[in-house]
């Protein structure tokens, strides 16, 4: 055989070459064709689950949405004010304590979206509702701490003029001395709390006191020591 004919050999039973992965991927071949083979069925799409729509975890959410647009951070009015305050019966302070603990709760909802969205942390208008939840909560606060010292001085000075019944003097004592013993009993459960760090910071002492005795231990030692060597030369 010449080179010639060896060279056309090879020509021919040679493929064409290409770098391109593109070229190296399986064609897709039309399964209707005789020469197709059936691919596979794309699987179907999972419906989403459905919720409650008068779930109690909606509440850490404002209009079911994660993120508020800044329109709507505008929205926000004024707290109430201790004059204001002092006008609502005990129902109305407490209805009204539980919606800013709601909305203190979804402005700490949105915190947690935004740092994980990596967005702006804080708006002034986001600074501004909480703040004014918060002076709102104060108010509540202080409006019924007057209240309470109000009544305790309103009962002193009836005790004090006599114009209060016997039965009435009673109850008004057995209403303190169940207070007295509910005060007894939350500082017996405080105690308790702190009992484990009590237990800590007397471990503690117990160290430190060793250490001190192990110290003075080894000086009483080295001097014992000293005063033997002392003698022998």
């Amino acid at each position: 055989m010449s080179l010639r004919s060896s060279i056309r050999c090879l020509v021919k039973s040679s493929r064409p070459f290409s770098t391109s992965a593109i070229s190296q991927m399986p064609r897709r071949i039309d399964p209707d064709s005789k020469q197709g083979r059936i691919l596979p069925k794309p699987l179907e799409r999972i419906p989403e689950p459905e919720t409650d729509p008068n779930h109690p975890l909606w509440g850490f959410f404002r209009d079911k949405k994660a993120l508020p647009y800044p329109e709507d951070e505008k929205l926000a009015g004024r707290g109430w004010t201790v004059f204001e305050l002092r006008s609502k019966s005990f129902e109305d302070l407490h209805t009204l304590w539980y919606v800013c603990l709601k909305e203190l709760n979804i402005m700490a909802t949105q915190m947690a979206e935004r740092r994980r969205l990596m967005v702006a942390h804080q708006t002034s208008d986001h600074k501004e509702r909480r703040n004014a939840v918060r002076k709102t909560m104060q108010g509540i606060k202080f409006t019924l701490s007057e209240r309470v010292v109000a009544y305790e001085q309103a009962r002193e000075l009836a005790i004090a003029e006599g114009t209060i019944t016997p039965e009435d003097l009673a109850a008004i004592q057995a209403q303190k001395k169940e207070e007295e013993e509910k005060n007894e009993q939350s500082v017996a459960a405080r105690e308790e709390l702190k009992e484990p760090k009590n237990r800590r910071l007397e471990r503690k002492k117990r160290r430190v006191m060793r250490a001190l005795e192990l110290a003075e231990f080894r000086a009483e030692r080295e001097a014992a020591e000293a005063q033997a060597k002392a003698l022998a030369a």
